[in-house]
């Protein structure tokens, strides 16, 4: 018994391996995030997923991390409380959405939400990216229900143009997340809008 205790307190004083952190240098986050409408309760994949790999400091998946995206930053932007996907939450106290990392370090996830037409224009990356809790970066974020009301609709195109025309980088309605708004931008909404996949807002909001 003497040597069993001896040995097990050897064993105890062996260093453990530390707890893998998430390297920003060796993940991937997405070049920007679009916030989508839902249709019958489910949200429009093609328009909205992104995907996100976390790798730790040897470049090996970061598997098991919770990976958390911010919008609290970001002007106008309303996260639903039900982000309709099986593997993402809402995490209103921060206006983020969550998912756990895969064997492959990666999440794919949808942005259920929509916008508020009488906030101050954004633009540039507000919505920040983490991974247990390291940040990974800022993303970002455009929204195809501006108004937040109705699914897609006029009003929702009204706000567009009235951003289109000022000739300001907003970030609410850059859809493809090159900085500028112009032509491909407008094309992009009006594909979600004649899809019929943005039918509903994704009502109710985080307070």
């Amino acid at each position: 018994m003497r040597r069993l205790s001896g040995a097990l307190l050897f064993v105890g004083l062996l260093p453990t391996p530390a707890l893998a952190i998430t390297s920003p240098a060796n993940s991937t986050i997405p070049h920007h995030v679009v916030l989508v409408a839902i249709d019958q309760g489910v949200p429009d994949a093609a328009m909205g997923e992104f995907v996100i790999i976390a790798r730790d400091l040897n470049n090996t998946p970061d598997a098991g991390k919770l990976i958390e995206v911010r919008f609290q930053n970001c002007p106008g932007a309303r996260v639903a409380e039900d982000q309709r996907q099986a593997s993402v939450s809402s995490r209103c106290v921060t206006h983020g959405i969550t998912a756990v990392t895969g064997a492959d370090g990666s999440v794919h996830m949808i942005a259920v939400g929509g916008g508020d037409r009488t906030a101050p224009h954004g633009g540039g990356g507000c919505a920040g990216v983490y991974s247990g809790g390291v940040l990974l970066g800022f993303v970002p974020v455009s929204y195809l229900d501006q108004d937040g009301s109705g699914g897609l609709g006029a009003g929702d195109l009204s706000v567009w143009q009235s951003d289109w025309v000022t000739g300001d980088p907003i970030g609410r309605s850059d859809y493809d997340g090159d900085g500028t708004l112009g032509p491909l931008d407008l094309s992009l909404w009006l594909t979600a809008w004649s899809s019929g996949k943005h039918t509903q807002s994704g009502t109710p909001y985080c307070p």
